[in-house]
């Protein structure tokens, strides 16, 4: 039988038989990780693979993240202690997160002899270690990311960079995914309502969305864009206000739970012409929600979107395609419905945890042996 203990915001999970120490963000934290840690926990991987869970970061002041980290550590230290675990889980995002996941790696390879699961979420990791890392600091972030036993990464183009990059870790790619998405409430559809969730700012295109719908084939258009997100608002508004679509884009904050679901279910089409990106869970959701999508090539993105399937891609910084392709769909029912239904099928075969779980728990076994 199996003993558990959970504190109080359930970052940490302590179990009593031999399995999985899985390193992340708080499960209530705003991002990616979070999202599809929370996934792994609703689909039951947790309770499968007797996975053990520490959270180092969360959302909040420096205080806390401080604490939160520092109490990472002592609960790291004593878990390797307790030689419960064979395998350590990390998912590590850029910069930041990469450095302090770095010490459970070293502390779990070097001290413990753990077997190492990297798991790479970072969109930007590439521009993190390709371009910002340089002498010294770059020899000990390869020799670091050399450590691990195997590498996830959540695309074939990340996969690829990463076996050109490091010298002895089997590298393989999983999709992020999710449960998928049910609910008993009748939402009626809204033929002309865009959507946008994520980090409002440059890097997820959300500044060429506004100058999309600016343009004079749009003028005309009774649409309304709906911008749920934290980022640089300021910015966003600005150019709102300069091409007075003061009445078509609301700026509605971060959203969770029903109200994104209501959101996902009930809008049109879902925007993300972003400059980099991984394999972003908001279109993992647009898919689970049968939302077609307008999407740019960057990333995993063509491997959730096919062009004319359950959406558009464009290229990122195209404007004017990506205005053409908003254009095109807010004006045809029938293609809104066709690719609604591709949504939900390529949700169901490729990305829905029943299809992906099993690939991480093929992982632990192997490891095991």
């Amino acid at each position: 039988m199996t003993a558990l203990i959970l504190n109080k915001k359930n970052d940490i999970l302590f179990m009593t038989k031999k399995s999985v120490l899985m390193i992340g963000t708080s499960f209530g934290t705003m991002g990616g990780i979070s999202t599809v840690v929370n996934a792994y926990r609703e689909a039951g991987l947790f309770n499968l693979c007797n996975i053990t869970y520490i959270a180092t970061h969360s959302d909040g002041s420096k205080f806390k993240k401080l604490k939160l980290a520092l109490f990472s550590y002592l609960s790291f230290i004593l878990a390797m202690l307790s030689f419960k675990y064979d395998i350590i889980h990390v998912h590590v995002s850029s910069r930041a997160s990469f450095w302090r996941k770095s010490v459970f790696i070293m502390i779990g390879k070097l001290l413990f002899r753990k077997k190492i699961v990297f798991h790479l979420h970072g969109s930007e990791f590439k521009v993190f270690f390709d371009e910002e890392l340089t002498g010294l600091k770059k020899t000990i972030a390869l020799k670091i990311i050399n450590m691990p036993d195997l590498i996830i990464t959540l695309s074939e183009s990340w996969k690829t960079w990463v076996e050109n990059t490091v010298a002895s870790p089997r590298v393989i790619f999983i999709h992020n995914s999710i449960c998928p998405i049910t609910t008993n409430k009748v939402v009626t559809k809204k033929r002309l309502q865009l959507l946008f969730l994520g980090r409002i700012g440059e890097r997820k295109g959300a500044f060429d969305i506004i100058e999309a719908l600016a343009k004079d084939n749009l003028k005309n258009c009774n649409f309304e864009l709906l911008m749920g997100g934290d980022g640089d608002l300021e910015s966003a508004k600005s150019l709102v206000n300069k091409y007075n679509l003061q009445e078509k884009i609301k700026f509605i904050g971060w959203v969770r739970g029903e109200q994104k679901l209501k959101l996902l279910q009930e809008s049109a089409i879902f925007l993300l012409p972003s400059y980099n990106e991984g394999m972003p869970m908001s279109l993992l959701e647009a898919l689970a929600s049968g939302l077609p999508i307008i999407a740019s090539t960057v990333g995993g993105i063509p491997q959730q979107v096919s062009d004319g399937s359950e959406g558009f891609l464009v290229e990122a910084g195209d404007i004017d395609l990506l205005n053409l392709r908003i254009h095109e769909l807010l004006n045809n029912d029938d293609l809104q419905d066709r690719m609604a239904h591709a949504c939900i099928e390529k949700f169901n075969s490729q990305f829905s945890t029943s299809v992906v779980l099993p690939q991480l728990e093929k992982v632990y076994l192997e490891l095991r042996r």
